[in-house]
């Protein structure tokens, strides 16, 4: 409200102006801020809070990458970006914070989202007449990194709509499938998340603009973005139905594999007791009986339980240690039970 009644933001076309020979003129008049000064001390405790903590940690789990750090502390970056402005002298003398801030929240983004819309360009905003900020900056926005950066963004982005027509087409969304590659499906995600995020935030900006076409082999335009857009939103959509799927269907598979974990259990004991030879399995009472005692240990297993994920990570590792014996190495078809049993 304060920037919009000084008129230290422009209209909403200027802000969202397409690509241009002339470097795009400061959307924030720094002096505005002087009309409504604030304590020099308060002011400089905020900055020093908002880089030494991250105020929103659930943002920890949706973007737990390193990598993914500035995407993460987006939201951060951008009310740091704002509050510098009522304390200029920092970005005007202080190097040191201003590489701290720059290296934590701008590595690879110079664009700044703000509200309902609205982005500044670093690039521009800090020209000038801030010194120790463009210092910090100019790793970031020189030519060759910028170069760089768009190039590796527009590669992901090509990938990722490959990527995502087959997962569509092959229909993989399956329980047994997110079981196996949930993880690596999340981060799937969370990569073409980040990568769509940049490439709407800086393809228009100016230093994109200025890169020659002739270096790159490799064009994302209008149409890619939209396409990854409806492409991805679907992909999402069908991943959080197929997790709903798994998750009220839980209970089934839960008791299946329990099931399944004993069985295997107490056919090994029976093979060892000799009582149902399997092919090339030698006669073992002590294997017999460590086989019926694990098929216990399974069967005793609750779903509800709070210690049955630690419970379950123990049989798995008794399981690994059995394996080392040269009775259970030296035999594939009682190695294959056992992978089967950890896997399930």
């Amino acid at each position: 409200m304060f920037q919009r009644s000084t008129s230290s933001i422009d209209s909403n076309s200027n802000i969202k102006q397409k690509r241009s020979e002339e470097k795009p003129k400061k959307l924030i008049q720094a002096d505005f801020f002087t009309r409504l000064p604030l304590p020099q001390t308060v002011v400089l405790s905020i900055i020093e809070c908002l880089v030494s903590v991250e105020l929103y940690n659930e943002q920890v789990f949706a973007f737990p990458s390193h990598s993914h750090r500035s995407v993460r502390l987006a939201q951060q970056g951008s009310m740091l970006a704002v509050i510098l402005l009522f304390n200029t002298q920092t970005m005007k003398d202080d190097s040191s914070m201003m590489r701290q801030i720059v290296d934590k929240f701008f590595h690879d983004s110079w664009i700044v989202p703000l509200y309902n819309g609205s982005e500044i360009d670093l690039s521009i905003e800090w020209s000038a007449e801030f010194p120790a900020a463009m210092e910090s900056l100019n790793d970031v926005i020189n030519g060759t990194n910028v170069e760089k950066l768009n190039y590796d963004n527009m590669k992901i982005i090509l990938a990722c709509i490959d990527e995502i027509k087959r997962y569509l087409a092959q229909n993989t969304l399956t329980e047994l499938f997110l079981l196996d590659h949930g993880s690596s499906l999340m981060d799937f995600l969370r990569d073409t998340n980040v990568a769509l995020r940049w490439q709407i935030l800086h393809q228009k900006s100016y230093l994109c603009s200025k890169i020659p076409n002739s270096n790159s082999t490799m064009i994302v335009d209008d149409d890619d973005i939209l396409s990854l857009i409806l492409l991805l939103s679907q992909l999402e959509v069908e991943t959080r139905e197929s997790y709903r799927r798994l998750l009220q269907n839980r209970n089934n598979i839960w008791s299946k594999s329990r099931d399944s974990g004993v069985e295997k259990m107490t056919n090994l004991s029976k093979h060892f007791f000799g009582n149902e030879i399997l092919k090339t399995v030698e006669k073992s009472e002590g294997l017999g009986r460590w086989f019926a005692s694990m098929a216990e240990e399974i069967r005793f297993l609750k779903y509800d339980s709070s210690v049955t994920g630690g419970d379950i990570q123990l049989c798995i590792e008794a399981l690994d240690e059995i394996k080392q014996l040269d009775l259970i190495d030296s035999n594939a078809q009682v190695m294959s039970i056992l992978d089967e049993t950890q896997i399930n």
